[in-house]
């Protein structure tokens, strides 16, 4: 049963440069709905810790500068306090260096998760991610796991941000094991989630299967 206080939520899980989040945003054009990132609030939170936080390990020190950041799910990104956070706020080296520690504790996970949970309560959603369709919404009305072999990620990766392929490809599947791994969040396929792999797919292709697998899920919620 769908809480009459959430919209519906299109959940779209995966492994790294799966290409998730393009598939997300062009899925939520065709239908209409707000795109959201979880990867990004992450992203905020650490961004936030470093700027606060004398020492960016203590989770307490983290939580509370988290919670007084004013972060907020936004069409376009993440705000903090109303105001957009730029992409190199998001995007810097010190932030790649702490996103996993911070990922890793209890109650930056659950900051994040609650700012999910209301973003899906003021409109419908698509939000990508690890672990939407397994924790943050279990009932999601549709769940996706997106996936593609391991050369193609690192070549996908690769592009986008340059590097020695054997080296993103080892990074990559470094980052699999750790996402597969561990305790809170980890990686894996919700059991009623539809795989699609997107292997031999062209982004328009993926999008198309997706939007199948949305309306023949959630058709009476999807115009």
């Amino acid at each position: 049963m769908v809480p009459a206080t959430r919209k519906t939520v299109v959940a779209i899980d995966g492994p790294a440069a799966a290409g998730k989040s393009t598939a997300a945003r062009c899925l939520a054009g065709r239908l209409g709905f707000r795109y959201i990132s979880s990867g990004l609030l992450y992203r905020a939170a650490s961004a936030v810790a470093l700027r606060a936080c004398g020492d960016p390990a203590d989770e307490s020190a983290v939580a509370a500068a988290v919670a007084a950041a004013g972060l907020a799910a936004a069409r376009d990104g993440v705000t903090a306090g109303g105001r957009p956070l730029p992409g190199k706020a998001l995007h810097g080296a010190e932030v790649a260096r702490w996103l996993a520690v911070h990922t890793a504790m209890r109650s930056v996970r659950a900051h994040v998760n609650a700012l999910l949970r209301a973003a899906a309560v003021e409109a419908p959603c698509v939000i990508d991610g690890r672990d939407i369709g397994t924790e943050v919404f279990p009932g999601a009305e549709a769940k996706v796991f997106l996936d593609a072999s391991p050369a193609v990620r690192a070549r996908r990766r690769q592009r986008q941000r340059g590097g020695d392929l054997q080296a993103v490809a080892g990074a990559i599947a470094a980052r699999d094991a750790a996402d597969r791994g561990k305790a809170r969040g980890r990686l894996a396929q919700a059991a009623d989630a539809v795989p699609v792999d997107a292997t031999h797919l062209t982004a328009r292709e993926v999008c198309d299967r997706l939007e199948e697998v949305v309306r023949s899920r959630a058709c009476h919620r999807v115009r």
